[in-house]
C-alpha cells in the first residue's frame, strides 16, 4: 500500500520562487569562477607565506636574540667603553683634586696623594656600579618585553589563517547556494509511503478481528 502527499506553493507565489531560484543560479554561476579565481590566487601565495612564517621577521627575530642575550647576562660587565670612560674620568677628577689641594697649599703632600686616590677610586666605584646597575635594568625591561616578542610569532600566522578561510570561498559560496536553494523549495516537496506486505497483512489481519469482535458483541444480543 502506497500513500503520496504533496505539499505545492500557493499558485500566485510560484512564479516568484521560480524565478528567485533562477536568480539564485544566475548569481551563483556569474560568480563561481571569479570566486574560485580569486581563491586560487590566495592559494598560490600560501607556500611563500608558510616560508616567512617558519623564518619569522628578522626584527623580531634579532629582537628575541637581544632578549636572550640580555636576559643570560651576556651584557654584564660586557661594555668595551667602560675601562676608557673611567680611565678619562679618573684624569679629570685628579686634576680637578691636585688643583683644589694645590689652593689650600697641600701640594705635594701625603694627605694630597690620598685625597686624590680616594676620589679617582670612588669616582671609578660608581661608574662600574652604575653601569652594572643600568645592565641589571635592561634585564628587567627584556622579562617584560619577553611575552610581546613570543606574540609576535602568533600575529605573524594571523593572515595565513586568512587566507586558509578565504580559499574555502567557493565551498563556502556553493554551501549557500544550495542552502538558499533549499529553503526556496524545501518546503514544497512529495512524500510517498509504503507499509510494505506484512504491513497490508496486519492491516487486514486488523480489519478481521475487529469484524469478528462486532460479529461477537452483536450475536450475545
Amino acid at each position: 500500500m502506497k500513500s503520496t502527499t504533496k505539499t505545492e506553493p500557493w499558485k500566485a507565489a510560484q512564479p516568484q520562487i521560480l524565478g528567485a531560484g533562477t536568480s539564485l543560479q544566475n548569481a551563483y554561476t556569474q560568480n563561481a569562477p571569479g570566486i574560485q579565481a580569486a581563491a586560487d590566487s590566495i592559494t598560490g601565495l600560501m607556500p611563500s607565506m608558510v616560508q616567512k612564517y617558519q623564518q619569522g621577521d628578522a626584527g623580531t627575530n634579532a629582537a628575541r636574540d637581544y632578549n636572550v642575550g640580555v636576559l643570560g647576562g651576556q651584557y654584564l660587565g660586557a661594555n668595551p667603553y667602560l675601562d676608557q670612560v673611567v680611565q678619562q674620568a679618573g684624569n679629570d677628577v685628579r686634576n680637578q683634586t691636585l688643583a683644589a689641594t694645590g689652593l689650600r697649599g697641600l701640594t705635594g703632600g701625603s694627605s694630597q696623594a690620598d685625597l686624590v686616590s680616594r676620589n679617582v677610586a670612588n669616582m671609578a666605584s660608581n661608574l662600574r656600579y652604575g653601569d652594572y646597575n643600568n645592565e641589571r635594568a635592561r634585564m628587567a625591561t627584556a622579562a617584560g618585553q619577553a611575552p610581546g616578542i613570543a606574540a609576535a610569532d602568533y600575529l605573524a600566522i594571523t593572515p595565513l589563517l586568512a587566507s586558509l578561510q578565504a580559499a574555502q570561498a567557493p565551498l563556502d559560496a556553493a554551501g549557500q547556494y544550495a542552502g538558499s536553494v533549499s529553503g526556496l523549495f524545501g518546503p514544497y516537496s512529495q512524500t510517498r509511503q509504503s507499509s510494505g506486505l506484512l504491513g497490508s497483512l496486519a492491516g487486514m489481519a486488523g480489519l478481521g478481528l475487529q469484524a469478528y469482535g462486532l460479529g461477537a458483541f452483536g450475536g450475545g444480543k
